[in-house]
């Protein structure tokens, strides 16, 4: 029986892979790209699925051969959710229930239901099946993947334990089959699943020296959740990649026209700041000019200095007054200054006042020399008369500074 089992398998397998071909042939004609390595590996939350499925099983013990097929055929369903990695591979988890049926000559036997005309005990028990499996997406694997593709064949095998109801009886299950799987949606997939499980010789609460085999057919669906598909490298590239490169370019050069107008605009304005300020210093440089020749106009009034009886020298007190002559008469350098002595004719005699008339003005010109006065400049005189009308004789001790 298992001999059977195994070319009927065998042979669906090999009709699932031709007709998947055939069937692709006939999808639309969107853009395919051949290999099994040319997409772009999705993010881990892309390509989730759960599963669900009802259908019947038959489980092959070494004495069920002694009941009808009919007899031995019980109930199964499962649940499973996976990740597609790639389109050609991917893992889930799953769960199977049975209601399994068989036949014993002992009644000593485990999940006995009684005695039957044919002389067997008939077997009827519930168990359960958790396992992890690998997928193998054949018509991706060996084909070209995409995503609009009516009819796939996946295979899988997995590895797991399965216990009867009361968890009195554990074993080891691997499991294998063929998920004829249907498109009907991007979001939904019609299945049609052909399962197996190898279990320890024990399962049916029976030994012996060989596994048994628990097959079935189940009809299901699954749902695929967002993201669903993978991108292929050549549509990366032109969809991905470039439209927004292209994007970010666009947006780029119109940022760079702003920045070369703000720009332009900026060189406009110091252009502006630096003529307003050519004005100011043209402003500014006529302004010193007519400073200037302000100074140079400007007349320096007479300055009269006064001295002590029989005496000459300039006292303390005018030195200031003379400093800041003396800084007025460089400023005007064509002018010249007459330096007139005075002395007092009251008193003393006529050749000695002359002769203090001549070293007070002395006195003053070196002074005002000795301040950086041209020489050229002054020009000394004396004079025999009085500076005060009014006839207070002592304030004729001086010298007297003027324009000429």
């Amino acid at each position: 029986m298992k001999k059977c089992l195994w070319m009927a398998f065998a042979m669906f397998l090999s009709f699932s892979i031709v007709k998947g071909e055939d069937l692709d042939t006939a999808q639309s004609k969107e853009t395919k790209h051949s290999g099994v390595n040319n997409v772009v590996t999705n993010k881990f939350r892309d390509n989730w699925f759960i599963s669900l499925g009802l259908g019947g099983d038959v489980y092959m013990g070494q004495n069920d051969k002694a009941m009808s097929f009919g007899d031995r055929i019980g109930f199964t369903g499962h649940i499973s959710g996976g990740k597609w990695i790639v389109p050609w591979f991917g893992a889930q988890i799953a769960i199977d229930g049975y209601r399994l049926k068989g036949a014993s000559y002992s009644g000593n036997g485990a999940y006995i239901q009684g005695w039957t005309d044919n002389k067997y005990f008939s077997q009827k028990w519930y168990a359960a099946s958790p396992h992890v499996d690998m997928l193998f997406n054949l018509s991706n694997l060996f084909g070209r993947y995409n995503s609009k593709r009516v009819y796939e064949p996946v295979i899988y095998t997995g590895f797991g334990f399965i216990t009867d109801k009361n968890f009195d009886n554990f074993s080891q299950a691997t499991h294998f089959g063929l998920i004829n799987k249907f498109r009907v949606a991007d979001a939904w997939d019609l299945n049609l699943n052909l399962r197996f499980a190898l279990v320890n010789n024990d399962c049916d609460g029976q030994g012996g020296s060989r596994g048994d085999l628990i097959g079935g057919l189940t009809v299901g669906a699954s749902y695929k959740f967002k993201k669903r598909t993978f991108t292929s490298f050549a549509e990366a590239s032109e969809n991905t990649f470039k439209q927004p490169v292209s994007t970010e370019n666009n947006n780029d050069d119109a940022k760079l026209k702003a920045l070369e107008n703000q720009l332009s605009a900026s060189e406009k304005e110091v252009e502006n700041l630096r003529e307003n300020v050519k004005d100011l210093e043209n402003q500014l440089a006529e302004a010193n000019k007519k400073v200037k020749d302000a100074e140079k106009n400007v007349s320096v009034p007479g300055l009269t200095l006064y001295f002590t009886a029989d005496s000459y020298t300039v006292q303390s007190r005018d030195l200031y007054l003379l400093k800041n002559l003396a800084r007025q008469m460089k400023d005007n350098p064509n002018q010249k200054y007459v330096v007139c002595g005075y002395a007092d004719s009251k008193t003393g005699e006529a050749s000695y006042n002359e002769a203090l008339r001549n070293k007070r003005a002395q006195s003053v010109i070196n002074k005002l020399v000795s301040y950086g006065v041209d020489k050229d400049q002054l020009i000394k005189e004396t004079k025999d008369s009085s500076l005060n009308p009014f006839g207070a004789y002592v304030l004729d001790r001086a010298v007297m500074i003027t324009e000429k």
